[in-house]
């Protein structure tokens, strides 16, 4: 019987989740199937830009997002030699031409160029011009300051596939936080349940009091605890995971024991801030009455009368993990552990949203920060968050902090394993760019013989390797390599096509 294997890079990314997804799709491979082993395929991961070997010939291997090697038949790639895509999941759509008349396939094509290609390819317009789009955003902004209000009022786009992208962001804010696999097939589950809402096959949010709700809250009430005894899903047996679900307190009303636990926690020294979003959550979850501030309601329903494109939205966003509820899957077609660890790790995910921007704030106030020939960057000599994660935060704040550049070790706890990290945070909108990464390497594999495994070389986000050479080392040879070149204009792919 024929095996098929489904090549990826480790720590998989929204673009390797998502090709394989639409892959899935593609071929009439039901999802479900993949993620609970009823099939002959497994889903297999390489380091970035390694390949995977097929191990006989009944064996069939496709990769995806691995770098640099793009064919539309076991090979989707966007890295290097493969750039005329902007991502692996439009290489694969671009593999099978029915799927152009998938809507909800276009739609996350579309979301995955805009955030993985580089920023070669731009944002789509909407129909609805740009000033008229800043006028409502304004609106919004004016309504939701003047008073302290729980519920804000928020123009957005695509409003659950950008819950899911954000899921997918904020899995791993620090290294060895998720396997691998975990974070492929909750990212799996949380498209297939976005899919399956697009073409009106699940409800949009279940209700408190329904058994996809009472289990919402059961598993809240888990990661609650959880967090107050600092430990994860990995640190419990199976069975165990359950239990815990199921000795929760639960009133007529809503979920007494998480209630209690909340209000036992509230002044936690680490987490204060999270349960105290969460005790709001519940409160405006399980009670109608403080679910609704018709005020804010009113104006969301003004909002909407302004709207004449059908890529905006107006969303009243309430306090709390609303977008996993909004990403609830079928509960007839998942086990009962899947489903619990699925929305632990969604809530983790979640709460990484929450802090991550305390522990950025954290790192920029203890490193250094200095100029390699004009090239503002940031020093992170020892550090547990992802390298991934940090391009992620500090490329969407990077106008506040002015950094261009990272230069960073990285650990992993359990392993004990350490690399290195280049990463550029700069964008397609800079009259500048960051060159002499090239050099860079040259001169570390002059530095340590050609023997040792040289960085792994992306021109567009980051090199980076296993601790080949001394932290300060590596910042040495930076400083006579890196430089700053005024930007040669590269071609702004839409659709697979110049403009």
């Amino acid at each position: 019987m024929e095996t098929l294997s489904l090549v990826t890079h480790e720590s998989p990314d929204a673009d390797a989740n998502a090709a394989i997804f639409v892959y899935l799709k593609a071929v009439g491979i039901d999802v479900w199937d993949v993620i609970l082993n009823r099939i002959n395929t497994q889903i297999v991961f390489v380091p970035h830009g390694e390949r995977w070997l097929q191990k006989n010939e009944n064996e069939k291997v496709l990769h995806f997002d691995t770098g640099g090697l793009c064919d539309y038949i076991s090979n989707f790639d966007h890295h290097g030699p493969a750039e005329n895509e902007p991502s692996a999941t439009q290489a694969v759509a671009n593999a099978f031409p029915f799927l152009q008349k998938d809507k909800a396939i276009m739609k996350l094509c579309e979301r995955i160029n805009e955030i993985d290609s580089g920023g070669r390819v731009r944002k789509k317009q909407t129909d609805y011009s740009a000033k008229e789009q800043t006028n409502l955003i304004n609106l919004a902004k004016k309504f939701n300051s003047e008073k302290r209000r729980d519920v804000k009022v928020f123009v957005v786009k695509q409003k659950e596939l950008q819950d899911y992208l954000e899921i997918m962001s904020n899995f791993e804010l620090e290294n060895d936080e998720i396997s691998s696999l975990d974070k492929m097939n909750f990212g799996l589950i949380s498209l297939e349940t976005w899919y399956q809402k697009q073409n009106g096959q699940l409800d949009q949010i279940p209700k408190w009091d329904s058994p996809e709700g009472q289990l919402f809250l059961r598993c809240l009430y888990v990661f609650v605890k959880m967090q107050v005894e600092n430990k994860t899903p990995y640190d419990y047996y199976k069975n165990e995971i359950i239990n815990l679900c199921y000795e929760a307190k639960f009133g007529d009303k809503q979920n007494i024991g998480l209630n209690t636990l909340l209000w036992q926690n509230k002044n936690h020294p680490r987490h204060g801030k999270l349960f105290s979003i969460i005790a709001k959550f519940c409160n405006l979850y399980c009670s109608p009455a403080g679910r609704i501030d018709t005020d804010v309601e009113f104006f969301a329903q003004h909002m909407k009368k302004l709207i004449k494109s059908e890529d905006l939205e107006i969303v009243s966003l309430y306090p709390g993990p609303w977008s996993i509820l909004r990403l609830f899957p079928d509960i007839g077609q998942i086990p009962m552990l899947t489903l619990i660890r699925y929305l632990l790790g969604c809530f983790k995910s979640w709460s990484n949203k929450i802090i991550g921007n305390d522990k950025i704030a954290e790192l920029l106030g203890q490193n250094q920060i200095v100029k390699i020939n004009g090239v503002k960057t940031l020093l992170l000599p020892e550090t547990t968050i992802r390298s991934g994660y940090l391009r992620y935060k500090l490329r969407r704040h990077r106008g506040n902090i002015g950094v261009d550049l990272i230069i960073s070790k990285h650990l992993w706890p359990k392993s004990g394993k350490t690399n290195l990290a280049i990463t550029k945070l700069t964008s397609i909108d800079d009259k500048w760019e960051i060159n002499g990464f090239t050099e860079l390497v040259n001169e570390i594999i002059s530095e340590v013989g050609e023997d040792k495994s040289p960085f792994l070389h992306s021109e567009k986000f980051v090199i980076y390797a296993e601790e080949i050479i001394a932290f300060d080392k590596l910042v040495d040879l930076a400083q006579k390599t890196i430089y700053f070149l005024p930007k040669i204009e590269k071609t702004v792919l839409v659709n697979n096509e110049g403009c």
